[in-house]
Parts: C-alpha cells; sequence; structure tokens
C-alpha cells in the first residue's frame, strides 16, 4: 500500500533532530518524546566512523601491497631456478608468463568477469600496449641479477628505480598521471633510498 504521509515526514523528523516521538508545540519545539543524540554530535560519530573505516581500508590495502612485495621476493627466486631447469633467462621469463596467463584465464572465467570491450582500441594512445615489454624486461633482468647481487640488492634498485620515474611522472602530469610537483621532502627520500642500496651494497 502507500506510504502514510504523516508517519514519513514523523521518522525524516527524528532522523534531522535526534527526537523520537512527541508531538510539536505553539512555539516549535517538541515537549513531548525521546531526546536521542544532537545533530552535530550524530554527524560527528558518522564522520568519524566513515574515517575509522578508510583507515581499515587503507591498512588491508597497505597490508596486500606488502605481501604482495614479498611474492615478488620470492619470485625472483623461483625464477632464478627455473632458469637452470630450462636452459636460459629468456625461457624461464616465457615459462613464468604462460603460468600467469593461464592462471589469470582461469580467475577470470571461474569468477564470470565480463568479456573485454574493444570499442576504444582504434583511439588509444601506442604507448599503452607497452606495458608487457616492460613486465618482460623486469621479469629477464631479475632472472639475471639474483643469482649475482642477491634478491635484496636487484628488489631495492628495481625499487628506487621505479621511485625515481615515479617522481618525474608525477611532477610533469606525463601518460595522464596527477600532476605532483617535487618537493624538498621528496627529494630528500628519493636520496635517503638511493643511500640504502650504497649501505646493502657494503661488505658484512
Amino acid at each position: 500500500g502507500s506510504a502514510n504521509p504523516k508517519l514519513a515526514q514523523e521518522l525524516l523528523r527524528e532522523r534531522l533532530t535526534g527526537v523520537e516521538g512527541g508531538q510539536q508545540n505553539e512555539q516549535g519545539s517538541y515537549d513531548h518524546g525521546v531526546y536521542l543524540v544532537p545533530v552535530p554530535v550524530r554527524l560527528r560519530r558518522i564522520l568519524y566512523d566513515e574515517r575509522r573505516l578508510r583507515r581499515v581500508v587503507d591498512s588491508l590495502y597497505i597490508a596486500l601491497a606488502l605481501v604482495t612485495g614479498a611474492g615478488i621476493a620470492v619470485q625472483s627466486l623461483i625464477n632464478a631456478r627455473l632458469r637452470i631447469v630450462l636452459g636460459g633467462p629468456f625461457w624461464a621469463a616465457i615459462g613464468q608468463f604462460i603460468v600467469g596467463l593461464s592462471l589469470l584465464i582461469l580467475v577470470a572465467v571461474a569468477t564470470r568477469q565480463p568479456a573485454p570491450t574493444f570499442g576504444e582500441v582504434p583511439r588509444a594512445p601506442w604507448w599503452v600496449w607497452t606495458g608487457g615489454a616492460f613486465g618482460a624486461v623486469f621479469i629477464v633482468v631479475s632472472i639475471v641479477l639474483t643469482p649475482r647481487v642477491g634478491t635484496a640488492l636487484t628488489l631495492a634498485s628495481v625499487t628506487v628505480g621505479q621511485l625515481l620515474m615515479a617522481l618525474v611522472l608525477d611532477h610533469h602530469g606525463w601518460l595522464g598521471g596527477p600532476v605532483i610537483r617535487l618537493s624538498p621532502l621528496r627529494l630528500l627520500g628519493a636520496a635517503m633510498l638511493l643511500g640504502g642500496i650504497l649501505l646493502m651494497r657494503g661488505k658484512p
């Protein structure tokens, strides 16, 4: 059936004022009902809960990134071993790409992902297809360097290279990214990262 307009108005008043029940007198105030929570307090509580939920979600994302980074370290050693098994770094890289592609296809099918769209492909810039090339270079380089300089130094050097290039990309807003100008603190952070690589190269 149709909703009761008076009941709907009463529910709306309760949400806005925090007053449950009661009637409005001639002065426009409520002389009956149970006082719940003032509107500013209710808003502060809602905003606080949203901020707390956002912090929890951000913490989970950071934890996921840390786990992913740990997996990359393990991957470097696995691929170095695969290089010995298959007889070369390029075959090891191809082998791990085949496994990764197969896994992605299985997950996409199992989770019923929608089919890809190709309407924007003719208008896409050419460089959107170069990500796979960078990924292939990273795999091959990590396979070659890990047995020579160790997992920690290899990944630390790759990470610093990523961050330095990210600073340049952010400063200029290239490739459609947001413009975030260089600052003394950012430059100091980059210098500290480079110093970390120099410390890791030192002999114990």
